[in-house]
């Protein structure tokens, strides 16, 4: 199996991707953000089971997609040892609006994001990844993610894309709920950012 990873600096649209990535009709599961445990495991099929707790239901070949919130993305190394093969997609988002959002969302100091962004964004540019821009997706959510479900292994059809993109209300797919990006949850908060 070679699984899907998806990075990105703190907030720079992880959240948003892996919610795009999850509906993806050929994986299994939603997006996991567990793999830090990865510093904790010798293999891969120990950094599966690790990862998903034991769950019996994982299965050799199925598609899985897992995000590291890392921000300086440490287990690349680690992951890539796993898995050479996968995919991994990395999310890039400004400068200037991944401090705004970082100062507004955790207070957190603009000189010190600004450092560590450079560092994520030099380690990742040595890496093998599929790269999209936030916002492109934002202005072109159409063709952007079309590109990027070729990328992870087929393009659906018109009215599933448009689902994803435009949905309001949960559906069901192959034993999953999706939620489009427009679906508000119950007290009335967009999960997507895409309008």
């Amino acid at each position: 199996m070679q699984p899907i990873l998806i990075v990105g600096f703190q907030r720079s649209g992880t959240t948003l991707l892996r919610r795009l990535v999850s509906m993806h009709p050929d994986l299994k599961y939603n997006l996991m953000h567990e793999t830090w445990k990865l510093n904790l495991v010798s293999t891969a099929h120990e950094a599966i089971s690790t990862i998903h707790d034991g769950d019996s239901r994982i299965e050799a070949g199925e598609k899985i997609a897992y995000i590291n919130p890392d921000p300086m993305m440490r287990y690349m190394a680690r992951w890539r040892r796993f898995w050479p093969e996968s995919l991994v997609i990395h999310i890039v988002r400004g400068l200037d609006a991944v401090i705004e959002s970082n100062v507004r969302t955790f207070d957190k100091d603009p000189d010190m994001i600004k450092m560590q962004y450079s560092r994520a964004q030099e380690s990742m540019y040595k890496a093998d990844v599929y790269t999209i821009q936030y916002e492109a997706l934002c202005q072109y959510p159409e063709s952007e993610l079309s590109r990027l479900y070729a990328c992870i292994g087929s393009i659906p059809d018109k009215v599933y894309m448009d689902r994803v993109l435009h949905e309001q209300y949960p559906w069901g797919y192959n034993g999953r709920t999706m939620m489009g990006l427009k679906y508000r949850d119950h007290v009335g908060n967009g999960v997507g950012v895409i309008s």
